[in-house]
């Protein structure tokens, strides 16, 4: 099992050293076989008087021995090697074994195998790793070391110059690229001319085996080191004071061993990284919150913390929850049930029992459940009535399949609960919702439980209470709960007299834009009754009327109808449209208008209103009339007068043509009146070819 796998920087030594040494080569068979003929049989009566070519042709069953063999002799002949008593003009047939004598030098060949060669000075660089004792002529850089450990200081390795570990070194191949093993050259001695300091970076692999008992790969030679291996067992954020607070190994229940020392981080992070939400000790999280990636965006419930609480930061939601995880030693566990435990542990190293914080999986954390979501659900269930925040987890994505406990759970809480602690329920609900960054919990299966609450409470405590929940968002736009509290609160409402009653209400039902009153066209269209519209258009009357939210046509229509009266009003200079005006001015202010169309298309836009409304049997100029008989009275002439001068101005136009085409002699043109119509954009919506049925002579106005 392997415990921990570090790059580690040992402070070595280069050496520059001259060797000394003498090139050499192994003797051929045949030169073998000479040389230790002439030593053995040399001096032996009987053996003596044979002759080389007998020994090697009778003996050997050489055929032409004298053609392999002579150019040996000669060859140890030069060499001195060998000294022959009949001279160096020799005959071959006839040389015995007792005329070879051996020299010093051929003795020493007989002895080593070695043919003698030149001596040699060689200059080598050898590198040294004191903590293995092992040597390389050159080492270049680790590319994969990244921040390697300190593995002990200079002083705490042998600083002397290893002359025979270098020669063995040389003499195995080991270093010197097989230069000095005896087939080649021979060492004579070697001297150490300079020594400097280097780093040497190295992979150790730290493991144990089941007794408990720890090695290295590479084996640490240097014993003033080994102590450091405890070093190699803890990260840099657990020390080995933290590892003192972890539990012990026998303890749990481990299904798969994954290391110490930088494994520990290893194991974390990417249980982290390999999951959406991740549960994780808040001690260990600390040590480790530095790696933003591995909880960017991410859901992460952190156990142990203070108190509950939610923090949005680094593009994370963090949940804080003042419990410890269910199974002791898990410090990150994700939804797919990845978990990683960390332990401590006693392992035996070079007579020494250490204590190492260890990495595993637990397997208490069975692979078919979903421990994580399962555990926060408990603790949820367990002190929701004591933090009323817990239900708001419920809300979260993780929790998609089991909101509709968290509603049970509200019945439960309010069966004894007055329409105020409902509500105030709801606010905080929606508040931890809207700081978790998600939807506030459906109240949809639960609305006529709602609507018991507030049934007993006057009809405007009811509109302002209801209005408040549908602005939380806990009633989906469109359900049948929102349809039924709408049909109660109508049915209990008053109508409204005026739009601010009518916002009110709708705000009430939750409706807030033109979409939400779609889905209720019929029911909402009711409340749009004559006196609303009398009040509208008292409000327009006096000019105290606001821009109203577009919610149905009749809103748009309102404020169509006033944005004409103001744009008359901008467009024709000094006219006032609810006061008397200087006719003779306006005239003049009508005819000077650079744009008299659209004086035209505005005026015929309000008349076209006027008779929309009379459509609904609502008479604007007897209405306006029974508020303000002077302002409604200067209104109507208004209109009247922009009417009758463009009139005349068209006709002035008609006239002045006719002139000029009886002039030409070319007959009388008739210039026709342009016919205007005001098209509303919503019928153009529902009938998008309505213009295919204009002419080009026709103008159409679209508002």
């Amino acid at each position: 099992m392997i415990l921990s796998e570090d790059y580690i920087k040992v402070p070595g030594k280069q050496y520059k050293v001259k060797v000394q040494c003498v090139s050499t080569r192994r003797l051929t068979t045949m030169e073998w076989l000479i040389v230790n003929c002439a030593a053995k049989f040399h001096d032996s009566v009987q053996t003596g008087n044979q002759t080389v070519k007998y020994v090697f042709e009778d003996v050997f069953q050489l055929t032409n021995s004298e053609i392999l063999i002579k150019p040996c002799i000669e060859s140890l002949l030069s060499e001195q090697a060998i000294q022959l008593d009949a001279g160096p003009n020799f005959d071959y047939s006839s040389l015995r074994l007792s005329q070879i004598r051996l020299t010093e030098k051929g003795k020493k060949m007989a002895e080593d195998g070695l043919f003698p060669g030149a001596t040699k000075e060689l200059p080598l660089d050898i590198y040294y790793n004191p903590m293995t004792e092992k040597m390389n002529q050159f080492v270049g850089g680790n590319e994969k070391a990244d921040n390697p450990i300190e593995f002990g200081v200079p002083s705490d390795y042998r600083t002397d110059f290893p002359e025979e570990m270098i020669i063995d070194a040389l003499h195995k191949g080991l270093v010197g690229r097989g230069k000095f093993v005896a087939s080649k050259l021979r060492i004579e001695s070697i001297e150490c001319l300079t020594s400097m300091d280097w780093d040497n970076i190295i992979k150790l692999e730290v493991s144990a085996d089941a007794e408990g008992n720890i090695s290295t790969q590479p084996r640490i030679k240097e014993d003033n080191v080994k102590p450091l291996i405890r070093e190699l067992f803890f990260t840099k954020e657990v020390n080995p004071a933290k590892c003192e607070l972890l539990s012990w190994m026998k303890d749990a229940q481990p299904r798969n061993i994954m290391g110490s020392g930088k494994r520990l981080k290893e194991c974390f992070l990417e249980v982290c990284r390999n999951g959406s939400v991740i549960g994780v000790s808040i001690d260990i999280y600390q040590q480790y919150k530095r790696n933003t990636t591995a909880f960017k965006q991410r859901t992460v419930f952190l156990w142990g913390a203070k108190e509950f609480s939610i923090d949005r930061s680094n593009e994370a939601l963090f949940v804080e929850l003042p419990f410890a995880y269910k199974i002791s030693g898990c410090v990150a566990i994700n939804e797919k049930n990845e978990s990683v435990s960390f332990c401590r542990n006693t392992y035996s190293y070079d007579g020494n029992e250490i204590t190492v914080p260890v990495a595993f999986e637990d397997k208490r954390i069975r692979r078919g459940e979903n421990s994580l979501i399962e555990w926060i659900e408990e603790l949820i269930n367990e002190n929701y009535s004591e933090g009323l925040y817990y239900l708001a987890l419920y809300s979260l994505p993780i929790f998609s399949k089991r909101e509709k406990k968290a509603v049970e759970l509200l019945k439960r809480r309010w069966e004894k609960k007055s329409a105020n602690t409902v509500t105030e329920d709801l606010r905080i609900l929606a508040k931890f919702c809207i700081e978790l960054g998600t939807e506030m919990i459906s109240m949809d299966l639960f609305g006529e439980e709602l609507w018991d609450k507030f049934s007993s409470l006057e009809t405007s405590a009811i509109l302002e209470r209801m209005s408040e929940i549908m602005q939380l968002g806990c009633i989906s736009a469109g359900s049948e709960t929102q349809k039924s509290i709408m049909g109660h609160i109508l049915s209990r409402a008053e109508e409204p007299k005026s739009y601010k009653e009518l916002l009110v209400l709708l705000q009430s039902v939750g409706i807030r834009n033109h979409e939400d009153a779609l889905l209720y066209d019929e029911l909402v269209a009711k409340l749009y009754t004559r006196d609303l519209i009398i009040d509208t258009l008292k409000e327009i009357l006096e000019d105290k009327y606001t821009r109203l939210p577009e919610l149905f046509e009749l809103d748009v229509f309102f404020n169509e109808y006033v944005k004409a009266i103001k744009e008359l009003e901008f467009l024709v200079n000094g006219l006032k449209m609810f006061e008397e005006n200087d006719s003779s001015k306006m005239e003049e202010s009508i005819e000077n208008c650079p744009d008299i169309a659209l004086v035209q298309s505005y005026t015929a836009e309000i008349i076209a209103k006027n008779s929309e409304l009379l459509n609904r049997e609502i008479n604007v100029y007897s209405e306006m009339k029974s508020i303000d008989p002077q302002r409604a009275e200067s209104f109507f002439s208004n209109i009247d007068f922009i009417k009758q001068t463009i009139h005349k101005m068209m006709q002035s136009e008609t006239q002045k043509v006719g002139d000029t085409d009886r002039k030409s002699d070319k007959g009388v043109t008739e210039m026709p009146a342009m016919k205007m119509y005001v098209v509303d954009t919503c019928a153009l919506m529902h009938h998008p070819d309505l213009l295919l049925a204009f002419s080009e002579e026709e103008y159409v106005r679209i508002p």
